[in-house]
């Protein structure tokens, strides 16, 4: 149970990194087209 949760923490570190990857490059494209 202990590794499960462990790989799901890892899981969501990942995510979260993508969606401020995301937002990052969101952000860069509405500030260079304002």
């Amino acid at each position: 149970k202990v590794i499960a949760l462990k790989d799901l923490y890892e899981l969501l570190e990942k995510v979260i990194d993508r969606c401020r990857d995301a937002g990052n490059v969101i952000n860069h494209i509405v500030l260079k087209n304002s």
